[in-house]
């Protein structure tokens, strides 16, 4: 053991001339700052070309392994029809120009007669006795080769007008007495009231529609198409269908054409009207007859339309159109609308914002009231205020919940006068299920007609 600790002691003594202490370089600053800085600059470049990737090159990778969603189809606008009115400043110089020109026709009448009558004095007398002059009659003779030409030309127009007319089939399937599953379907006439480019929409009636399990729509040249119901209306019974355009070959879409709604309000008694559709139970049929009245009412919840008699022969199960000289649609023939034996339509004008509501998917507005106008007549014939009279309140309804009765008298809704039905109508169809509509009603008590403010939430009747 001593030898050896004496062998290690030499060796310690021998290399004790090599003893080192290792000092450790100081940290460079600046090549750390740089490696910092580089690190920011990589960053700040990684973030730029991410960005641009996100921006350019995703959304391309995105259209092609998934397509970009269905874009809505363009909104449907039909412009509404109104009244022509003259101002009163127009009215009142019309006037004086009328007097001012009568007062000159007479003044030039009586200096004629006097000039006419000095002359008769120098002249002598005549002996003979006056002959009056007869006017020719009018008279217009029609030779049957004629008469057949202008009916050839009428049925010209309605079979241009039928371009817009279609065959509407509802396929329904039910169970007979032995549980045996059968197929059925109902058949009726569609106007074409616009054609968008992306699709084709349709003005029908709504009852052969319930619980159809298929929708078949059957051009002019009969080519068919699938159809589904955009919107409906259960107060008028009015349903507007909708069929994808591109699903519509080229040979169909040169033949359908949108109908052109006419401006019905200034039908008179007595023009001539062409009825398109089934009207007689077969479907694009021609008839041509003549308007009988324009004074009839058709008084449903919340609207009053006015509804064109006709001397044309129909079937109750029909319906249709009714187109005038010129192809252009001035009624809509309903099949709860037909008036005996004879054909009846609504005005089309009268329609046309809730076929633009149809048209566009939105949900009818409704209130539950049957009104009537009080005209300023009438007013002061019944000493009523002018306005919307109420006939009833239908049960259950938001007219009902908002304490609306019958014989009150409407004269404002949300701050709007409102004087007609068409006013009313007008404005109830600026909202939507759900708004709050605050009405001003004239309500008879036992001191006269007083002002009550009712709030209704407009609904939407299924």
């Amino acid at each position: 053991m001593d030898e050896n600790k004496t062998v290690e002691n030499e060796q310690d003594s021998e290399f004790s001339f090599m003893t080192e202490k290792i000092k450790h370089r100081p940290p460079d600053k600046k090549r750390i700052l740089a490696r910092i800085l580089w690190t920011i600059v990589c960053a700040l470049l990684f973030g730029v070309i991410a960005s641009l990737v996100m921006v350019f090159l995703v959304p391309k990778l995105q259209n092609r392994l998934q397509p970009d969603p269905t874009p809505e189809p363009p909104r449907v606008v039909i412009p509404a029809d109104e009244y022509e009115t003259e101002s009163e400043e127009e009215t009142e110089t019309e006037s004086e120009t009328e007097t001012e020109t009568e007062t000159e026709a007479v003044t030039e009448t009586e200096e004629t007669e006097t000039e006419e009558a000095t002359e008769t004095e120098t002249e002598e007398p005549s002996t003979e006795a006056p002959v009056e002059e007869v006017p020719e009659a009018v008279s217009i003779d029609l030779l049957p080769e004629e008469y057949q030409k202008l009916q050839n030309r009428l049925y010209d127009v309605g079979e241009e007008a039928n371009r817009s007319i279609v065959t509407v089939t509802a396929l329904k399937s039910d169970t007979d007495w032995f549980n045996a599953v059968y197929s059925s379907e109902d058949k009726e006439s569609g106007l074409i009231v616009a054609d968008t480019g992306e699709e084709i929409l349709i003005l029908t009636d709504y009852a052969v529609l319930r619980n159809a399990e298929d929708i078949m729509v059957t051009f002019l040249n009969e080519d068919m198409a699938d159809a589904e119901v955009k919107g409906y209306d259960s107060t008028t019974g009015l349903a507007v269908l909708t069929v994808d355009a591109s699903k519509i070959s080229e040979e169909t879409a040169e033949v359908l054409k949108a109908a052109f709604l006419a401006n019905s309000l200034y039908l008179r008694k007595g023009t001539m009207v062409l009825a398109l559709g089934s009207p007689l139970g077969t479907n694009f049929t021609i008839l041509t007859g003549t308007v009988t009245s324009t004074q009839e009412r058709l008084f449903l919840a919340d609207a009053v339309f006015t509804r064109f008699e006709t001397d044309m022969i129909a079937s109750n199960s029909g319906n249709g159109v009714l187109v005038n000289l010129r192809g252009e649609v001035v009624g809509y023939v309903r099949k709860e609308s037909a008036s005996e034996d004879t054909i009846s339509a609504l005005s089309i004008s009268e329609l046309k914002p809730l076929i633009e509501r149809l048209s566009n998917g939105l949900p009818v507005p409704y209130l539950g009231v049957y009104i009537s106008s009080v005209t300023k007549d009438i007013a002061e014939q019944y000493e009523l205020p002018q306005g919307v009279y109420i006939n009833s309140v239908e049960m259950d309804s938001p007219a009902m919940d908002a304490n609306l009765l019958s014989g009150d008298v409407i004269v404002e809704i949300d701050g709007k006068a409102v004087l007609t039905a068409e006013n009313y109508r007008s404005v109830l169809l600026e909202h939507e299920p759900g708004e709050e509509m605050r009405i001003v009603v004239e309500r008879l008590g036992a001191d006269g007609y007083t002002k009550v403010s009712c709030t209704a939430i407009v609904g939407n009747r299924e």
